[in-house]
């Protein structure tokens, strides 16, 4: 199903944007935006990355801008669910953004890349002081982020040593990938505060909580995606910044067939997940034709304005 969403398309829960849309670096957000910036450079050959670093286009004219909600891309449809392994050929990402450590403490990164990949960190959100903190030589599936084929099994080269952070700043980022043929993909994880290990396979790459992208800034709350199945509909809206986009959960009014319906709306940093129940009818899951089946019931967002707090223009859907 293809929806509109405010100005973007929403296709399988990630925003895409035309290709220059925004500059490349926008001041850190005061808080996680719940996405990064991914950038793509296609109709690039070989496996390293210098060659992509070469083309022209690189890193302000890419193929496509995208916004996945989690440090890896291409992307599965949630957290838990790993991508494809095989998407496309001869071409180049880079991920740039912001983390946001949860607490005060000692972190380990690692890589997992399929061809070539590098990561690297800043010291703050500055990023000229960025420095590569791991890498993957060669290359290795999907999430495979403790897996010792093609890596120094004595000093594995994609992951960090321990990295003290500090809770809340922003740290700048840039991930890169280069893919020849065959499968490819790009994933960071951490562990921390104060691990006892570094991430292992089939961890879940840095999730959006922690993360910021460097191109869009949020006045007012926005809504990142929504979704339905059998047990009810939820939305996801990111707050702005500054205390006038902050997300009031008395504003949020959710509505089913046009009668209003109980909503639960739980906030995590700067990212509030919105969910309700199916009323009297199970809600049908989203069907992938134009035409619905006439009684799929419509549920509609929306946050109504007050003195101190902007407003989301409506946001709708239908299961």
């Amino acid at each position: 199903m293809r929806q509109t969403l405010l100005t973007k398309i929403t296709l399988g829960g990630l925003l895409l944007v035309a290709a220059g849309a925004f500059s490349t670096h926008a001041a850190a957000p005061p808080g996680p935006q719940g996405a990064v910036t991914a950038k793509e450079f296609l109709d690039i050959g070989g496996t390293a990355i210098q060659p992509m670093r070469d083309d022209p286009r690189f890193p302000n004219s890419p193929s496509g801008t995208y916004y996945p909600p989690r440090l890896e891309w291409p992307t599965g449809s949630d957290d838990a669910t790993p991508p494809a392994g095989n998407v496309k050929d001869n071409y180049g990402v880079l991920i740039q953004g912001y983390i946001y450590p949860p607490a005060d403490g000692d972190y380990i990164f690692a890589i997992a890349t399929d061809d070539n990949g590098e990561f690297w960190l800043s010291t703050d959100d500055t990023p000229a002081k960025i420095a590569q903190i791991c890498a993957e030589p060669q290359w290795n599936p999907v999430r495979q982020f403790s897996a010792l084929d093609r890596r120094n099994p004595d000093a594995p080269e994609n992951v960090s040593a321990k990295i003290k952070l500090a809770k809340g700043k922003a740290y700048y980022f840039e991930a890169l990938m280069k893919e020849g043929g065959g499968g490819d993909n790009l994933a960071i994880a951490w562990t921390g505060p104060n691990p006892a290990a570094a991430p292992q396979n089939n961890d879940i790459p840095i999730i959006g909580k922690y993360l910021a992208t460097v191109d869009k800034t949020f006045a007012t709350p926005e809504v990142l995606a929504s979704s339905a199945n059998l047990f009810g509909v939820s939305f996801t809206v990111v707050e702005g910044g500054g205390t006038a986009a902050t997300l009031d959960a008395a504003s949020v009014k959710v509505t089913i067939d046009g009668v209003a319906a109980a909503a639960t709306t739980t906030k995590d940093v700067s990212i509030n997940s919105i969910t309700t129940k199916p009323q009297r009818r199970s809600l049908r899951t989203p069907s992938t034709r134009r035409c619905f089946r006439p009684k799929t019931p419509r549920v509609a967002l929306s946050v109504l304005p007050s003195p101190s707090q902007p407003s989301i223009t409506a946001h709708s859907r239908r299961t």
